[in-house]
């Protein structure tokens, strides 16, 4: 019986060892190593992509790096100067080859481009003429004195109760402000100079009214002269040093003719600086007219020794004395129906660094 089912078993082994059978055997013995069941991906998701494959084409690349470079470029500080410069080249270039009738004057800033020709128009003029009655006064009160030792020792040099030459002490009442290097006087004291309550101590004195035309013609101080610029302070000093014509003045003559002037008594001359508040144009003018003097002078030699400052301006003295101002108004300096002739006066003015240009000759404190 074994035997007979031993038999059986080799006829059915040798009938599958056909080739057939052998290669249809091997087929279900197969087992498929791609993955291709429902719940896995297909097998070429399973690939691992190539670093070439990966990276964008070359051209793709460039332009996105000159893009990006481009956009940092444009947005540095120093790409938005070199624009700017560009541009005022441009202008200056374009101004410069244009024809005669076309013509710009000279001293244009960048803002009066971008203004319209009518509010060109309304500007005024470019030079400031000085009045000849500022370069007058003034030439009658330049110092005479005899020049006081060349040797300053340094305690009188800190000694702020001094004038500026150091031959003597300040005659009208010096109060403290907001500017240490010069000297600060009251509404009250400058009201009593003008009505002449200092008697015969003051032979001759000048008040500044350093702010805009417009401001001054609107109220000012009575006798006072309007000189808002620099290049009008420098103007009348020169003409007043170069021996310009003068017109007497009838209270300098009696005041010399009555008092000669001698040693540590010579009556005195004065100058009294304001603007709207005293708080910029006024303070700035002062300081101007020391250092042009100290320029012209020998140290410490000066033509104008005693300089004051009104504290508080026009406008504390005019809301104080309405009786001493000629006319009696008052126009403030932002005055909106003024706002074109403010915008071209503040064109005009120079810039901080230009106010603070060294002194080559004798370089010293505003006092």
């Amino acid at each position: 019986m074994a035997a007979d089912v031993e038999e059986a078993d080799c006829d059915l082994t040798a009938q599958d060892s056909s080739p057939v059978n052998e290669l249809s055997f091997s087929l279900q013995n197969l087992q498929c190593q791609d993955g291709l069941s429902p719940k896995s991906s297909p097998p070429w998701r399973k690939l691992v992509l190539t670093p070439e494959c990966i990276s964008p084409p070359l051209n793709t690349l460039s332009r996105e790096r000159e893009t990006s470079l481009w956009r940092n470029r444009r947005d540095s500080p120093t790409n938005k100067e070199n624009e700017r410069a560009i541009k005022r080249l441009r202008v200056r270039l374009s101004s410069r080859f244009s024809t005669a009738d076309e013509a710009e004057p000279a001293g244009r800033t960048w803002r009066q481009y971008r203004s319209d020709p009518e509010e060109d128009a309304s500007h005024p003029p470019e030079t400031d003429a000085v009045d000849l009655t500022a370069a007058v006064r003034l030439g009658q009160l330049t110092s005479r004195r005899k020049a006081p030792p060349t040797r300053v020792t340094q305690d009188a040099v800190s000694d702020v109760t001094l004038i500026g030459d150091f031959s003597k002490q300040h005659l009208l009442p010096v109060e403290s402000g907001g500017h240490q290097e010069l000297h600060c006087v009251s509404a009250h004291t400058v009201a009593s100079l003008i009505r002449g309550q200092f008697g015969p101590a003051v032979q001759d004195f000048l008040i500044v009214d350093c702010r805009y035309p417009y401001e001054y013609q609107g109220g000012h101080i009575r006798g006072a002269v309007n000189l808002y610029a620099e290049s009008q302070i420098q103007q009348a000093v020169h003409q007043a040093l170069a021996g310009a014509e003068l017109c007497p003045c009838p209270r300098a003559a009696h005041s010399s003719a009555s008092l000669p002037e001698e040693k540590g008594s010579s009556p005195r001359k004065l100058i009294v600086f304001h603007c709207e508040f005293s708080s910029e144009r006024g303070p700035q003018l002062c300081q101007y007219l020391r250092r042009l003097d100290r320029q012209v002078n020998v140290y410490p030699n000066l033509h104008y020794p005693e300089l004051y400052l009104l504290l508080g301006g026009y406008k504390l003295f005019h809301a104080c004395y309405p009786d001493l101002c000629d006319p009696c108004g008052y126009v403030a300096m932002r005055h909106r129906e003024y706002r074109e002739q403010l915008h071209g006066y503040r064109r005009r003015r120079p810039t901080r660094q230009q106010r603070r240009r060294p002194i080559k000759i004798h370089q010293r404190t505003t006092r």
